[in-house]
C-alpha cells in the first residue's frame, strides 16, 4: 500500500513540475492577435508572442497553419524557438528583412516566400555577428524550412553578416532547408578591418540543404586567414540544381571549408569557383574537371572524374 502512494505521490509532482517547466511554455501566435487569414500585417502580433517568451525566460512561440503577411522584421530573441506549422506560411509584402535570428534563438518548420515582393533584395534569415556567436556559448538553431524566392530574383535565403572588430558567427546548426530562387541562396560576408581587429564566420554545419535556380547556391565572401577569415564551415549532403541563370553553385573566398554532395546539370555553367582568396577548402562532389575553376592554393578537390 505504502509503494502504491509513493507511486502516486511521485506522478503528480512530475506532472506538476512538468507543466510549470519553461519547457513546455507554449505561446501561439493567435492569442496575441494574428490570424494568418492573409488580411493583416502579422508580424506585430508574432513579435508580441516572442517578446512575452524571451521576457519569461524562454519557450516556444507557434504559428498554426495559415498565411501570415509580414511588413517588419521579426526578431526571434534568445532561448525562444519559433515553430511554424507545415502549413504555416511567412509571406512579406514588403522589401525586409523576414527574420533576425538572436544568440540562442531558433526558428523551424513551415515556409518563408518572398515571391510576392517586387524586386526584393534583402533576407529571409539572417544573422548578425555583433550578437558574437561563439563556439560553446550558444546552441542556435534553423532547420525544417522551405525558403521560396523569384527565379530570377535578388536577395538572400540565408545570410550571415560581420563588420566589425570581434564580430563571429561560429556552431550555428542548419538542417533540412528546401531553397528556390534568389541572388544567393546562402551567403557568408565577412568585412576587411582595421589592422589588430579581427571579424569571423567559422565552424558552421549546414546538412540536408537543398538549392535550386539561384544565381549562386553557397556563396562565402571572406578571406583565406585572419582578420577577416572565413574557415571550417561543413556543407553536407548538399544538393544544388543548377540552371541557365545560375553564375556558379559553389563559390568560396574562404579556408578549410568542407563542401560534400551533388550538383546537378553543370553543362550550363561552372559548377564551383575557388577564388585566389580560397586555402585548403575541401569538395567531395560529382561534379566533372571541365565544371571547377580552382585559382587557390591547396584546395582538396575529389571529383567523378
Amino acid at each position: 500500500m505504502l509503494s502504491v502512494s509513493l507511486s502516486i505521490f511521485l506522478y503528480f509532482e512530475f506532472k506538476n513540475d512538468f507543466f510549470n517547466s519553461e519547457n513546455v511554455y507554449e505561446y501561439n501566435v493567435v492569442k496575441f492577435g494574428a490570424d494568418g487569414s492573409d488580411s493583416k500585417e502579422d508580424a506585430s502580433s508574432i513579435q508580441k508572442a516572442i517578446d512575452q517568451a524571451n521576457k519569461d525566460g524562454g519557450g516556444n512561440v507557434y504559428i498554426p497553419t495559415g498565411t501570415y503577411n509580414i511588413e517588419s522584421t521579426i526578431e526571434v530573441k534568445s532561448n525562444v524557438t519559433l515553430n511554424l506549422s507545415k502549413g504555416a506560411i511567412l509571406l512579406p509584402r514588403r522589401n525586409v528583412n523576414v527574420i533576425h535570428l538572436r544568440l540562442d534563438g531558433s526558428i523551424q518548420g513551415g515556409t518563408i516566400n518572398t515571391y510576392f515582393v517586387e524586386n526584393y533584395d534583402s533576407t529571409a534569415v539572417y544573422l548578425e555577428g555583433k550578437d558574437r556567436f561563439l563556439s560553446g556559448n550558444h546552441l542556435t538553431t534553423i532547420s525544417n524550412i522551405q525558403i521560396v524566392g523569384k527565379r530570377k530574383g535578388n536577395g538572400n535565403a540565408i545570410h550571415f553578416y560581420t563588420k566589425k572588430n570581434q564580430d563571429c558567427i561560429s556552431w550555428v546548426h542548419v538542417s533540412n532547408l528546401n531553397i528556390y530562387g534568389f541572388d544567393k541562396a546562402i551567403y557568408f560576408k565577412t568585412t576587411p578591418v582595421e589592422q589588430g581587429n579581427l571579424n569571423w564566420i567559422n565552424g558552421n554545419t549546414f546538412d540536408q540543404i537543398h538549392i535550386s535556380d539561384s544565381n549562386y547556391g553557397i556563396y562565402l565572401d571572406g578571406h583565406d586567414s585572419v582578420p577577416y577569415e572565413i574557415s571550417g564551415n561543413s556543407f553536407n549532403n548538399i544538393q544544388i540544381q543548377l540552371s541557365e541563370r545560375t553564375k556558379f553553385g559553389i563559390y568560396v573566398k574562404g579556408t578549410r571549408n568542407f563542401f560534400q554532395g551533388t550538383i546537378w546539370d553543370n553543362k550550363f555553367n561552372n559548377a564551383v569557383k575557388f577564388e585566389s582568396d580560397s586555402y585548403k577548402n575541401q569538395l567531395i562532389s560529382n561534379v566533372s574537371k571541365r565544371g571547377l575553376i580552382d585559382l587557390g592554393k591547396q584546395n582538396s578537390i575529389i571529383t567523378a572524374e
